[in-house]
């Protein structure tokens, strides 16, 4: 820091002071020194960062909602330009289809009417004409070569063929009955929540019973209310994906309450159409593992490992705190950026619960 020259405001002699405080070697004073630097003071300080979270949360949501609508836009303007496609197709072939046969009438008209032209040479021209519209493919089928016509025998193993092509359409009609199955709805297995300084912590655990189904963007819906059923708060969370027949579990900060709820309620939303995918058409996942984990200072670190062979942008690490018997009392989570294929990637999130508890699982899912 720079030496700074001052005034002591006890005696009035100059002194040097390169220190935020100094006491005046002359009188004892105390002394405050400007560094040249801004100090500000900020009240509220543990709130506004509740705020922040919260915000940061809402943010990552609406960020995946853009990036949704995004995707179902593009996927509405390639099958307009499909449809489009299909249709100029469509007219053209009329159009071609028209032309052939509405031409022979006027040409029929013409030769008819002329007077230079023998009748004979009439009979034979028309007879020509419409010979050649009303049996294309006469001459063709009169001229085959020899060779061609060997070609076109059935082979001596036509049972084979015939088997083989009834084996390929079972295949198809089981595939089609698999992409037509019901969809069935997801469901929570397990949630808890807390109260920390006026806001409402939820965890859940979301599991996909469809065997053929991965949904992307799921969502659940949380409802806080009081003893009297008067609405406290409302949130809806969207998380990234769920696979087949598997477990997602995630913990955030939902909504401010004056009071601790009654009752909360969490539900899955029914996703939309084009959000439910086939599974044989995603890349195959392999969970996410989370190790070294432990408590340390007030908060939870640990590890998060990539074992697929494909890099992940971002991925969600929750912490969830559990009583005696397994019930989650507490969860939240952090965000873990460029997760690369088979790296491991350290986390550490700062836990506001200041209740007991017995244990607490950490997991991770692709976000």
């Amino acid at each position: 820091m720079a030496t700074r020259r001052i005034t002591c405001p006890g005696c009035g002699a100059p002194v040097e002071a390169n220190d935020r405080k100094k006491f005046c070697e002359y009188c004892g004073s105390s002394l405050i020194v400007d560094d040249g630097m801004e100090h500000i003071q900020i009240n509220n300080a543990e709130d506004m960062g509740y705020q922040f979270e919260k915000g940061r949360q809402r943010a990552r949501a609406e960020q995946r909602q853009k990036t949704q609508q995004c995707e179902q836009n593009e996927e509405y303007q390639q099958s307009a330009y499909y449809s489009e496609g299909k249709s100029n197709k469509k007219n053209t072939a009329l159009w071609v289809l028209g032309w052939v046969l509405c031409f022979p009438i006027p040409l029929t008209i013409l030769i008819l009417r002329n007077k230079k032209m023998k009748s004979w040479l009439k009979a034979i021209l028309l007879v020509l004409l419409w010979g050649l519209i009303l049996f294309p493919g006469g001459r063709n089928n009169s001229t085959k070569s020899p060779k061609s016509q060997a070609t076109l025998e059935l082979p001596t193993n036509t049972n084979n063929v015939e088997v083989e092509m009834a084996t390929e359409c079972v295949h198809d009609d089981e595939a089609s009955a698999t992409s037509n199955q019901a969809l069935q709805d997801m469901v929570i297995v397990d949630y808890g929540y807390a109260v920390v300084r006026g806001y409402l912590y939820v965890g859940f655990e979301l599991y996909n019973p469809n065997e053929n189904y991965y949904i992307q963007f799921p969502a659940v819906r949380i409802t806080a209310r009081d003893n009297a059923g008067v609405l406290l708060g409302a949130e809806d969370m969207t998380l990234s994906e769920i696979y087949p027949n598997s477990t997602v579990a995630y913990g955030f900060l939902a909504f401010e309450v004056e009071a601790m709820p009654d009752s909360v309620e969490i539900v899955p939303v029914t996703p939309d159409e084009y959000n439910v995918k086939d599974s044989t058409l995603v890349p195959t996942f392999v969970p996410l593992e989370v190790v070294g984990c432990a408590e340390r200072n007030g908060s939870i670190v640990g590890e998060v490992k990539n074992s697929n062979d494909y890099d992940l942008d971002m991925v969600a690490v929750t912490i969830m705190f559990r009583d005696e018997n397994g019930k989650i009392l507490y969860a939240d989570s952090t965000f873990v950026d460029k997760v690369q294929a088979g790296a491991v990637v350290p986390f550490s999130e700062y836990i506001h619960y200041d209740g007991t508890y017995s244990s607490f699982t950490v997991t991770a899912i692709p976000w």
